[in-house]
């Protein structure tokens, strides 16, 4: 029962520093923009097609082409992409994304403390426990479809606002591996709580 407090004080502990993060984030995103730098790019590279340009030049900026007024600029130095500086309308979509990946993170602690709690009540072949390991299996499962999306919208975002002539994309390979390996955990987990439970019902029945 020890291990099961210091569990539960763990994640009451992720719990805070989850909304803490999104508060402090939320402050530097919408009303502090120029703490934003040097925003990396995931899910694919940009190379020149001619490796010489990047022979005499520590990088390529490209400049933001619907107003070259913004001071915001594409980096490309040998195969690393970054972007400096941050558009304003970017702000709200990077605040939108955020709050829904802390906001699921905390959902995933909040599911976990219940089953912990469960299991310190001596009841954890309970229905619930079921539903809540199916929906984190299938809220697992959705994260690799939610990467791809995001990756095809930045790219086509990238291709309408930088003339990007003279630079090519590289698709970097997203591992299933890492998300396929817990979604089967859960699944499992969540059929010995089915089992578990339809053997607890028998034995109150047989009572």
């Amino acid at each position: 029962m020890k291990f099961l407090r210091v569990s539960r004080n763990i994640i009451l502990a992720l719990k805070f520093l989850t909304i803490a993060g999104l508060l402090i984030s939320s402050i530097m995103i919408l009303f502090y923009p120029e703490t934003i730098h040097n925003y990396n790019w995931a899910g694919f590279s940009l190379v020149p097609e001619n490796e010489d340009l990047l022979k005499d030049y520590e990088g390529i900026d490209l400049q933001f082409k619907p107003d070259p007024s913004i001071e915001s600029y594409l980096v490309i130095e040998k195969t690393q992409v970054r972007m400096d500086g941050i558009l304003p309308n970017m702000r709200m979509g990077i605040w939108v994304f955020l709050v829904g990946l802390c906001l699921t993170w905390y959902f995933i602690l909040m599911q976990v403390d219940r089953m912990i709690k469960s299991v310190e009540d001596g009841n954890p072949f309970n229905q619930g426990n079921v539903k809540g390991i199916y929906f984190l299996a299938m809220l697992l499962a959705c994260f690799p479809m939610l990467e791809r999306f995001f990756r095809v919208w930045q790219k086509h975002w990238i291709k309408t606002s930088f003339d990007m002539e003279g630079i090519v994309f590289v698709n970097e390979s997203s591992d299933l591996i890492p998300w396929l390996i817990p979604v089967i955990l859960l699944v499992t987990i969540g059929k010995m709580l089915e089992m578990g439970r339809e053997l607890k019902q028998e034995q109150d029945l047989t009572i």
